[in-house]
């Protein structure tokens, strides 16, 4: 499923540790933590939601934590950002970068 060379050099996010490989999912070897694997790629995302099995289980030899995990507050900012506009403004960004670098050649290649 997931090459060894591939699983020696992935670690877990949160912690940095080395994660190894247990039946459909990869598991941390300090944390716990279980990140799933889907087509044949880990899914290794701090946000991804824990399914039933891994909010239920701790990791070998470890107990329990003994209340439910705190979310953290999403950062503020200085004014609301809707994510897609963001990702629309960067991507213009590069258009305009790009077009900039465009006009640049042409310009070098006329004068020649």
């Amino acid at each position: 499923m997931i090459s060894q060379e591939l699983l020696d050099i992935l670690a877990c996010p949160a912690c940095k540790t080395p994660v190894k490989l247990e039946d459909d999912h990869l598991r941390c070897e300090r944390c716990g933590r279980a990140y799933p694997i889907r087509d044949g790629i880990p899914v290794m995302l701090l946000e991804e939601p824990p399914t039933a099995e891994q909010a239920g289980s701790s990791a070998p030899g470890e107990a329990a934590s003994p209340g439910p995990q705190t979310e953290l507050p999403a950062p503020r900012t200085c004014c609301p950002v809707d994510a897609r506009w963001l990702g629309v403004a960067v991507a213009i960004g590069g258009l305009v970068a790009l077009a900039s670098l465009l006009r640049r050649i042409v310009r070098r290649l006329v004068s020649v």
